[in-house]
């Protein structure tokens, strides 16, 4: 029906009613804006403790593919985050001492096929040539989008190993 053709009071109805719908859409706008400001903040305080860590916080895929590395694996291991993300499985599993590469390229697939534990000592040739010890652990295994990862840290154990 058009406006003209209703009555005083049927439009004075339809003006409360918007004037209801805004006042709720004006509630849920704050509501969003509240919890886009805590989600903010959380994401704040996990890059504060992730970049703070000394150690390299990881995901990977099941090739060993990172998906994320956090910054202090350029401390550690020479290479910037953005390096080992584009540097796909190679810049991880080509660069593992071979000595140590079948042992630690197995445990990290037992992870994903049989849920084992991931917790290994090895050494990795570091971006000046250095051969570098690490402590590597995954600590959980994540499934998103039907995939899984990865998800653990390494450390820079090599003055512990060389007493």
């Amino acid at each position: 029906m058009r406006d003209a053709n209703k009555s005083k009071q049927q439009l004075i109805e339809e003006l409360a009613a918007a004037r209801q719908q805004i006042a709720q859409l004006e509630v849920a706008r704050s509501e969003l804006e509240s919890e886009e400001h805590a989600l903010r903040e959380s994401e704040e305080r996990h890059r504060l403790l992730v970049n703070g860590l000394p150690a390299a916080v990881w995901m990977s895929d099941r090739e060993g593919k990172a998906v994320f590395m956090s910054p202090p694996v350029e401390q550690i291991y020479g290479y910037t985050p953005e390096e080992v993300l584009r540097g796909g499985s190679r810049i991880w599993f080509d660069r593992i001492h071979p000595e140590d590469r079948g042992e630690v390229v197995e445990a990290y697939h037992r992870l994903f096929d049989s849920g084992d534990e991931f917790d290994r000592e090895y050494r990795i040739r570091h971006r000046n040539g250095e051969w570098i010890w690490v402590r590597d652990r995954a600590i959980a295994r994540l499934h998103e989008h039907g995939e899984s990862y990865a998800y653990g840290f390494f450390t820079d154990i090599s003055d512990r190993r060389r007493v």
